[in-house]
């Protein structure tokens, strides 16, 4: 299916996903709850709002067929087959139609969200593209708080945007591999050079600079041989290998 242009940085939909739609087909007032809980503990992330939209949906829509079903099979139960089926369709219509007005008001809130965080990052594209990689003059610019600002460029580059990024010491950094992978592609060449003769010299190319991620929180740094920094975000310690 292809996805309109304001929606192209939404997440992807994964597991949890059909299982949160699968799970409230049988067990809606559980898993509603840490659906909820998500949703609001992440309504400071830009990237994810729309996102949370649409897991609410899938709740909800099984969540409506609980609801059916449930009273269907347990109140309903006493009734004759015929007034049971009459109760059952009519709750599934009532609900039906308070569900649509909910289904409807969260699309539309999803693509809202949607539509603004492209608008982000668009932004935060052209100010990078333009040579501003401090994430502390980015905030300035598009006006959102430092840390909002600073998952946003998390997400991109991890997922959308600027191939081969980092985020080290507060800044943007392009071409971070790239950079440093074309390094020994240039010394072996030159060496190929030089070394022509009939007994050719044993060149060692000493270890360049290499990208760790951190295991605790996946920020991404890059470590010269031997050297041992803390992660500057969740502190764990990061050792290159």
């Amino acid at each position: 299916m292809k996805v309109s242009e304001n929606q192209q940085y939404e997440p992807q939909p994964t597991g949890w996903d059909a299982l949160i739609l699968l799970g409230s087909f049988i067990l809606f007032p559980v898993i509603l709850l840490p659906v909820l809980w998500k949703f609001i503990s992440s309504t400071h992330l830009n990237y994810r709002k729309g996102y949370s939209y649409y897991q609410l949906t899938n709740c909800l829509i099984g969540g409506y067929i609980f609801i059916v079903m449930y009273y269907f099979f347990v109140p309903y139960s006493e009734f004759e087959p015929s007034q049971r089926a009459n109760k059952a369709m009519g709750l599934a219509l009532a609900v039906g139609i308070i569900g649509i007005l909910i289904v409807a008001v969260l699309y539309g809130l999803r693509l809202r969200a949607n539509k603004r965080f492209y608008t982000l990052a668009k932004e935060y594209e052209s100010l990078v593209s333009n040579g501003l990689h401090s994430i502390e003059d980015i905030a300035l610019h598009v006006h959102q708080p430092l840390s909002a600002v600073l998952k946003d460029l998390q997400y991109l580059l991890n997922h959308k945007l600027f191939p081969n990024g980092i985020i080290k010491e507060g800044r943007v950094r392009l071409n971070a591999y790239n950079q440093h992978s074309d390094k020994p592609g240039m010394e072996s060449t030159h060496n190929m050079v030089l070394n022509t003769d009939e007994t050719p010299l044993e060149t060692t190319v000493p270890p360049g600079p290499k990208s760790h991620e951190c295991i605790g929180c996946g920020n991404k740094v890059m470590l010269n041989p031997l050297e041992s920094l803390p992660c500057e975000y969740c502190g764990l310690p990061l050792t290159y290998t």
